[in-house]
């Protein structure tokens, strides 16, 4: 389910005869227009759909509600939502589209949920955005309230038999972990779960393909290639739809990518390629495309693919992780055909425009060491010390967090930057 992002606002519970009036002039633009099509007044339209008059069942408001159910080839009972069934759409929306509430504002909607869940007795859709809360601190830089939250989650989730929603949240903590670039913990935590039990319900195709492809992506992580392409394999069964299909197949791409069996790569790329409409996968597949070509030599193609990927990114504005391999996939193909002074500026620009650098940084890292290594290469030493400079400012932000590790990757290459200088005796100023 893709759904658009929720504001405050959104989060209204509304009576019948407003949901009524917004599905009218969705389809028909104005009421007046529906009453028109009904051949009825515009104000018997309106006396109609009043909050009270809809829900009397004389003659008259009965047959009214047949024409609608007729008229929109759907059950009242799917037109008009219940108090309880709105705030679970609420819910759902934002289960299922968590990457876009990670602002500090998005913290009240998720609040004003949970809320609203307590009043309504909603015990499933509250162990729900326990879950919620976890993701949301994981982006604002909180590793550990976010693994803690998960941990009380699952244990909710446990207490209360909701088995599927226990498999799903230990797939979220086991990804945490890889994320954090802690395969072993990761692996660990998955093979905790026994797919077998999952519950035969709305919720188990999602919980399969979640888990057969989060075992995928690990064990390509751990180079057990064989069984990553199992597991993707398995994770195909259980897609829902054409975006999870070319995850999937690009996915296999990488793994055979990774094998050196660059065909049978390009032909899992080209597949997905094929079904792929959301733009989120289709940089994905773009950059998988682009690597290959760099890996294989062929530099014009590799800047071909990565540009349509950068395009896409531009032109709708994304901001994921998938911008940031992209854009370093960019910076290497560059420097591999000798552009580094170019690449540079780029750098620093992309550097300046993230907005949560711990989410990225084992990126922002990879990306520095092969700046760094090439500007050393070339005695490009302008470049560096803009290089120095980003990563002074680097520093400065991640003081603030609590990631040591991060901060002290960042601290070693500026000193490397410093040492750099000091060797070729050039004074080293910010």
């Amino acid at each position: 389910m893709r759904l658009m992002k929720l504001t405050l606002n959104d989060i209204v519970i509304k009576s019948a005869g407003e949901q009524l009036k917004e599905k009218i002039t969705d389809k028909f633009g104005t009421l007046k227009a529906f009453a028109d099509f009904l051949g009825i007044t515009d104000r018997d339209l309106r006396r109609k759909l009043n909050s009270k008059q809809v829900e009397l069942f004389n003659s008259s408001i009965v047959k009214f509600k047949l024409r609608l159910t007729n008229i929109f080839e759907a059950s009242y009972d799917e037109l008009v939502l219940t108090d309880e069934k709105q705030a679970i759409r609420f819910v759902d929306n934002l289960f299922e589209n968590i990457h876009g509430y990670k602002n500090e504002e998005d913290m009240l909607i998720i609040k004003k949920l949970k809320d609203l869940c307590y009043s309504y007795n909603l015990t499933r859709e509250l162990v729900k955005i326990k879950r919620i809360e976890a993701i949301y601190y994981y982006y604002n830089d909180s590793f550990n309230r976010a693994t803690d939250t998960l941990r009380k989650a699952i244990d909710e989730a446990t207490d209360k038999s909701y088995k599927n929603l226990e498999i799903f949240f230990i797939c979220d903590l086991a990804m945490l972990y890889y994320f954090k670039k802690d395969n072993i913990t990761a692996d660990q935590i998955l093979k905790t779960i026994n797919i077998a039990e999952a519950e035969d319900n709305e919720l188990k195709k999602r919980v399969c393909y979640k888990y057969y492809y989060n075992c995928a992506t690990l064990k390509l992580s751990m180079t057990y290639y064989e069984e990553a392409i199992n597991y993707y394999k398995k994770a195909l069964q259980y897609s829902r739809d054409d975006i999870d299909q070319g995850v999937v197949l690009s996915g296999i791409g990488l793994v055979y990518k990774k094998k050196g069996e660059y065909d049978k790569a390009l032909t899992y790329y080209d597949e997905a390629l094929k079904i792929q409409s959301d733009n989120n996968t289709l940089i994905i597949t773009y950059n998988n495309r682009a690597e290959l070509f760099r890996c294989i030599g062929d530099l014009e193609n590799a800047q071909v693919e990565i540009r349509k990927a950068i395009k896409i990114i531009e032109a709708n504005n994304i901001n994921t992780m998938h911008s940031v391999i992209v854009y370093k996939t960019g910076f290497e193909i560059e420097i591999a055909k000798g552009q580094v002074t170019k690449t540079i500026d780029k750098v620093v620009e992309w550097h300046y425009n993230i907005e949560k650098h711990h989410i990225f940084k084992e990126y922002v890292i990879e990306g520095l060491e092969i700046i760094i290594t090439e500007l050393e290469k070339h005695q490009s030493f302008l470049d560096l010390k803009k290089v120095g400079i980003l990563i002074n400012d680097l520093i400065m932000k991640a003081q603030t967090s609590n990631e040591t590790n991060y901060l002290s990757d960042l601290e070693k290459y500026l000193g490397k930057i410093v040492t750099i200088f000091f060797k070729n005796k050039i004074e080293w100023r910010y």
